[in-house]
């Protein structure tokens, strides 16, 4: 078992302690997503594909349900992280 610290600024200052089984720390590899939304969640299916020679083979690796506001949310964390790593790249 591992344990992250989260912050979060709407919670701050408290710190939440996430454990961790040592299972989820590997992580998981994607290369596609189909996502669906409605007006109570947003639904991820993360999928492994892999191009083999005679017949694509693709696999479900993980789903994850979210808010929709939740999910705006995360949209924008990923879009401000992205430009902040494309940012510190050299030219």
């Amino acid at each position: 078992m591992c344990t992250l610290n989260y912050m979060d600024e709407k919670i701050a200052p408290k710190k939440i302690t996430i454990n961790v089984r040592q299972d989820l720390m590997k992580g998981v590899y994607a290369n596609a997503v189909r996502l669906s939304v409605n007006d109570n969640e947003v639904l991820l299916d993360l999928a492994f594909i892999a191009k083999d020679k005679n017949e694509p083979y693709g696999e479900l690796v993980s789903r994850v349900i979210i808010s929709p506001k939740f999910a705006r949310r995360l949209a924008d964390s990923i879009s401000n992280t992205l430009d902040l790593h494309i940012k510190r790249q050299p030219k």
